[in-house]
């Protein structure tokens, strides 16, 4: 049951999204794994440096990252 709990509970808190591409060569690699914090994001500004995520408008089955 514990597992169960913890398992759901970080899903919903934690994503993990690869990065395809080159375009942030200098910060992030091709097929390099970002975590994101879900539900920091919606609580707080985004700080300085901070990576975004944003969902494109016309399809949201993929993320965007930003710097």
């Amino acid at each position: 049951m514990l597992a169960v709990l913890l398992y759901f509970g970080i899903s919903f808190a934690v994503q993990a999204v690869p990065v395809e591409g080159l375009s942030m060569w200098a910060t992030l690699d091709d097929n390099d794994y970002l975590l994101a914090h879900k539900i920091d994001s919606r609580l707080h500004a985004p700080q300085h440096g901070a990576i975004l995520m944003p969902r494109p408008p016309l399809d949201e089955s993929e993320d965007f990252i930003q710097a």
